[in-house]
């Protein structure tokens, strides 16, 4: 399974434009248990770069370490390489001294206008890795697109409906379960990560081949409209991008008609009712959004920061289960 994974990152990072040997920074918070001496850094040629903090100070840091070091490829947490993109933005900062020709966002799901600006900004592609801890690196978003490669050769794929276990349909959002074929010490058999995504098979050669259209993340990052019916996430991460006013903002489902939206910015360059106009007919007209002003949108203990929650305990089994627990009591 080891040998099996590394050869399954060498083939993904060949796909998103990383080659082994070239200089490397991973972009992500650095707890003690996943650290890297200086002498695996030195093997691997890689650098750590620390998002616990992503202060002005902390991003302008990381840039010069990215220009100075000549690195090649730029591997993080894509909430983490979104701020990064978004500093470049505001302080009008010229990229034509560094050295990238690789930007591969990991664990989370990158909005389109994120990754765009960063294309344009660095003029390469940016291709999200999907990965996760239990079994590994499992596909590569496409150069052009937002469908994913999956790794058929590794692993068995199922989409199946959100609320049953019969298949989804083709383009339908469902859950991703997992079947790894080379695990044969802990053998993970239709394993249910969390993640849901929308999926279609494709034909080539004779062989049918299932690809990602969309990857949503997991079912916490889903959202409902006032009718009950799945919405992207991206309706939110995509109108609310590059806002006047706005520099971070965090959409929460609180119940089956009732969503909460924090904004940190300027306030007084806000356009609330365009902001609302956005958002508000794909969630429907009957939709109550509170609006809450603050003064910075928290980084979660793994150090992503999450744009989109469902709090709902109609829609959510982790916190219906939560609520039941206390009632029990």
């Amino acid at each position: 399974k080891a040998v099996c994974d590394q050869a399954d990152g060498a083939a993904m990072g060949v796909l998103a434009g990383y080659r082994i040997g070239e200089k490397m920074a991973m972009l992500r918070v650095w707890v003690r248990n996943v650290q890297k001496g200086k002498l695996q850094q030195l093997a691997e040629n890689s650098i750590m770069m620390d998002s616990s903090s992503l202060s002005d100070d902390s991003m302008q840091s990381m840039l010069d370490v990215l220009k100075r070091e000549k690195v090649k490829c730029l591997i993080g947490y894509a909430s983490a390489i979104g701020e990064l993109s978004d500093y470049i933005r505001r302080n009008h900062i010229s990229t034509e001294e560094f050295s990238l020709h690789s930007i591969i966002p990991i664990s989370e799901t990158m909005p389109d206008p994120v990754r765009k600006q960063l294309q344009e900004q660095f003029g390469l592609p940016v291709q999200s890795w999907y990965s996760n801890e239990e079994n590994g690196i499992m596909g590569v978003q496409e150069k052009y697109s937002d469908a994913y490669y999956i790794n058929s050769e590794s692993y068995y794929y199922e989409i199946l409906k959100l609320d049953s276990d019969e298949p989804a349909e083709n383009g339908e959002v469902g859950r991703i379960v997992i079947t790894d074929l080379n695990n044969y010490a802990f053998p993970v058999i239709r394993y249910a990560n969390g993640d849901t995504a929308a999926a279609r098979y494709t034909e080539k050669g004779g062989r049918f081949r299932l690809e990602l259209t969309e990857l949503y993340g997991r079912r916490s990052d889903m959202l409902y409209d006032t009718q009950g019916r799945a919405v992207t996430p991206y309706v939110i991460t995509n109108n609310l991008w590059n806002v006047d006013g706005v520099r971070q903002y965090q959409f929460i489902q609180d119940g089956i008609k009732v969503y909460t939206l924090k904004l940190n910015g300027d306030k007084d360059r806000m356009d609330l009712p365009d902001i609302l106009g956005r958002i508000r007919p794909y969630l429907g007209e009957d939709a109550e959004i509170q609006v809450e002003f603050v003064q910075e949108i928290p980084v979660l203990a793994s150090g992503k920061r999450k744009y989109i929650e469902n709090h709902c305990p109609e829609y959510v089994p982790e916190i219906r289960r939560q609520h039941a627990g206390r009632e029990d009591l």
